[in-house]
């Protein structure tokens, strides 16, 4: 039997210069997973903050909303926040088509909102509301004048 010779094995330039492509790229990526990974280096306290400034997810009352439905009509709208100092802020969307609202401040908030700390009232802070937005809407902009 031979002793088998154990062959050294060269490798081209252009193999070495793509094995060193691909190592880059690697590095590359894995760079930008690290520096995407920055928020979990913040403290929990930092992290629950940031969580917390996500969009408003809070359910309404539909009893509320049918009566924004029954007291305005179908196309408007309505929402609930509940702020941290205590409360209760109930909004109602006013269509472009039935506001009131100035063109210059339809262009600065884009939407007509009425909002109303209405507290412990419930459905009839809600439906008090919707009656005075129901007056106020009734009137003319030459009567605001």
């Amino acid at each position: 039997m031979k002793d088998k010779e154990k062959k050294s094995e060269s490798v081209s330039a252009k193999d070495f210069n793509a094995l060193a492509d691909v190592v880059k790229s690697l590095a590359g990526t894995m760079q930008a997973l690290v520096e995407s990974n920055q928020v979990s280096k913040l403290s929990p306290v930092e992290q629950k903050e940031i969580s917390e400034a996500g969009p408003d997810e809070q359910p309404m009352n539909p009893h509320w909303k049918k009566i924004v439905h029954q007291v305005l009509g179908e196309e408007f709208d309505c929402e609930v926040t509940y702020p941290k100092s205590g409360g209760v802020l109930f909004k109602v969307i006013v269509p472009k088509d039935k506001s009131n609202a100035s063109q210059s401040y339809w262009e600065m908030n884009k939407r007509d909102v009425r909002t109303k700390e209405i507290g412990h009232t419930g459905a009839e802070g809600v439906k008090k509301w919707c009656e005075l937005i129901k007056k106020n809407l009734a009137r003319t902009k030459r009567e605001e004048i």
